[in-house]
């Protein structure tokens, strides 16, 4: 995973914490972001040949979200 946005690149000036994250080696034409919805826990995005998924799953952590990515989940 890398660090696609962050609070400060939003409404949070000041807070470096990740927000966003884009997966990395991926297929071409696939891309997935794990998003951090505040109340919401973390969730993924699929992006395939540029057509967006929807928000999908409800994780406690980026790093849970991308566990169930690798086992083939959301």
């Amino acid at each position: 995973m890398r660090v696609h946005l962050t609070q400060e690149d939003t409404a949070q000036p000041g807070s470096s914490a990740p927000l966003e994250y884009d997966v990395l080696g991926l297929p071409p034409g696939q891309t997935v972001w794990i998003r951090d919805f505040a109340g919401d826990g973390w969730q993924v995005l699929r992006i395939r040949s540029g057509v967006s998924g929807q928000w999908e799953g409800h994780y406690s952590t980026a790093e849970e979200a991308l566990a169930d990515l690798e086992r083939g989940g959301h």
